[in-house]
């Protein structure tokens, strides 16, 4: 009897533990940034960008999360970014100047700390790679209207100088015949 009953406990235990590998093997279809940082921080952001860029979740949450201006993500990205190479690096990147787009105000210190660029060099935006999807434009019309929300003088400078990087974008990109 007792051999039956260490028989089924094993098992058990083995079904269990093959349920939690399998379980840190196959990410959720969505992620947290939270839950990224935990990773980061359990198995070190190497590990953790291995595991993740190849997965739905880099395309349905990670990428969207850095692009949404969270800064949250940002800490994140940070962490990714110094590991990254390759295509991952440039996820990161396009994703973190995505942000710009949804966030501009909020973001723009941060491009600069992590770039160590200035706010009208982070705003001279090239569409070589890739044109934002309403239009080079548009992209910049709507980046324009979140900086034209500025209420304090410090703002109000970073937009100014935000927004003459936008003019040498739209300069380049009308010598290029993008708009």
């Amino acid at each position: 009897m007792m051999r039956r009953e260490y028989f089924y406990r094993s098992v058990a235990t083995a079904v269990l533990v093959a349920a939690a590998v399998a379980a840190q093997a196959l990410p959720a279809s969505s992620v947290s940034a939270a839950e990224v940082a935990s990773e980061i921080r359990t198995v070190g952001a190497k590990a953790a960008l291995a595991r993740l860029y190849e997965t739905g979740v880099w395309s349905t949450s990670i990428s969207p999360g850095i692009a949404s201006g969270s800064l949250a993500w940002f800490r994140v990205a940070e962490q990714l970014k110094a590991v990254a190479d390759g295509a991952a690096a440039e996820d990161i990147d396009a994703a973190l100047m995505d942000s710009l787009a949804s966030a501009p105000l909020r973001v723009l210190p941060e491009l600069s700390r992590i770039y160590g660029e200035s706010f009208e060099a982070i705003c001279d935006l090239s569409f070589e790679a890739e044109l934002p999807k309403p239009g080079v434009a548009t992209y910049v019309l709507g980046i324009r209207k979140k900086l034209s929300a500025a209420k304090t003088v410090p703002a109000k400078s970073m937009a100014a100088a935000c927004n003459r990087g936008l003019d040498e974008s739209l300069r380049h990109a009308a010598e290029q015949g993008l708009l």
